[in-house]
């Protein structure tokens, strides 16, 4: 009989330490470890995603301290078929400690507020991965940790309503937070680089209030779509303002470059349909885009000393009153199609030698009662001030150097007179 007890104690025993020893084997030794807190709780799940390259296929251990009582710490949970979990996603992809992708359910992290990285600068090598949260409007913020480098669309379609981007994010890409469409505040406490074509806010509806603190660059398109926004302050460290930038910000009132701007460009659309009656182009500026201040809100026109391009529509249907360019203009530079077409509050254009072309539609439909040719032009387009209702003089000098006027140039406006150099 005491043989059978020892040799059940025995047996127990080994089938305790076989039983502790595969639980501690689902344990993860290499991990990325994230917690997320709830609505109406100041804890966190915290969520291990194994190693992939070790067990084959990433899975999820759910570590419960309250919200799921009956999810064991070491448990683990294979995500790619798991149902029935308020707190849940539906797979991970991953290479080695990293994960490059969690892809959600049709109700991601429910009632979830917040996501905080614990082992971030391990595991993540100091950058969130593309497409990390993409779509999870529930959730609302995201300690970065010690995070360096944000990927595109990390953040899209995320519930955010304020952000702040510390000081050691020093970039973020395409997309990152586009979307949002409950973000009404962004700032920036360093000299993050807005990447690439960033695109980063574009389509966040309710986002009001950017502070750009030394942003260094900022990428094409990144507030674009961005309907609520009011003012902006661009740091004068900017050297250019890239496509799309500011494209269709129908709320933007106010447009500040800071003293001492670096700008040299300025992309095509980048301010296009936005209302801001201060918009001016920086002094730096010797590249202006296609439809870039195609916009009522621009009031005057100044083009830089040194600007040598103008795309086609850049001042379309300006308010501006007045056209002129800085002492010191050179030139040579043509302007091209419709550069100022239906600006018809433009009453004065005063152009320097070094213009070599005027294009088509260039000034049509302005206000121009009188206009002196510079003698530097060689070409004027059709149409180009067809429709200048009120042109009744127009100045062509004996030395001039046009060779060629299109079709219609003149149509519809007040000249009676006019003169045809050699």
């Amino acid at each position: 009989m005491k043989k059978k007890i020892l040799f059940f104690i025995a047996l127990i025993s080994i089938l305790a330490c076989f039983f502790v020893i595969s639980v501690s084997a689902e344990t993860p030794s290499d991990y990325i470890e994230f917690g997320a807190r709830f609505e109406g709780s100041d804890d966190y799940i915290t969520v291990y995603t194994e190693d992939a390259e070790k067990k084959g296929n990433p899975r999820i251990n759910f570590a419960s301290y309250k919200f799921y009582s009956d999810v064991d710490f070491t448990k683990e949970v294979d995500i790619s078929t798991v149902t029935g979990l308020d707190f849940s996603v539906t797979k991970v992809y991953g290479s080695n400690t990293r994960v490059t992708r969690i892809t959600k359910p049709s109700k991601p992290f429910v009632n979830c507020t917040e996501v905080k990285w614990f082992t971030q600068e391990k595991a993540m090598d100091n950058s969130i991965p593309e497409q990390l949260f993409y779509g999870w409007s529930s959730l609302e913020s995201f300690d970065f940790g010690n995070a360096t480098y944000i990927s595109n669309n990390s953040f899209e379609g995320c519930g955010f309503e304020t952000l702040v981007i510390p000081a050691t994010i020093t970039q973020i890409n395409s997309r990152t937070f586009a979307s949002n469409l409950s973000l009404t505040s962004v700032k920036f406490e360093g000299s993050t680089k807005l990447a690439g074509n960033a695109n980063a806010f574009a389509g966040c509806t309710a986002l009001k209030n950017v502070d750009l603190g030394n942003v260094s660059f900022i990428g094409a398109g990144t507030f674009s779509g961005c309907t609520a926004l009011t003012s902006i302050v661009i740091p004068a460290g900017i050297t250019a303002i890239y496509e799309s930038t500011f494209l269709n910000c129908t709320s933007l009132n106010s447009v500040i470059f800071e003293d001492g701007s670096l700008i040299t460009s300025i992309g095509n659309s980048a301010f296009q349909n936005v209302p801001a009656s201060n918009l001016t182009v920086p002094s730096g500026v010797t590249s202006i885009g296609q439809n870039a201040y195609r916009t009522s809100g621009i009031q005057t026109i100044v083009i830089p000393a040194g600007c040598t391009s103008i795309g086609s529509y850049a001042f379309h249907t300006s308010k501006a009153t007045s056209l002129s360019f800085a002492d010191g203009f050179t030139g040579p530079l043509a302007l091209n199609t419709g550069v100022f077409q239906s600006a018809a509050s433009l009453a004065s254009a005063v152009l320097p030698e070094g213009i070599t072309t005027i294009g088509n539609e260039c000034f049509t439909g302005c206000a121009l009662t009188t206009f002196v040719l510079p003698n530097s032009v060689t070409t004027i387009g059709g149409t180009a001030f067809a429709g200048c209702k009120k042109l009744t003089t127009f100045t062509i000098r004996p030395e001039s150097t046009l060779q060629s006027i299109g079709s219609q140039t003149f149509k519809n406006t007040s000249i009676t007179s006019f003169y045809f150099p050699n």
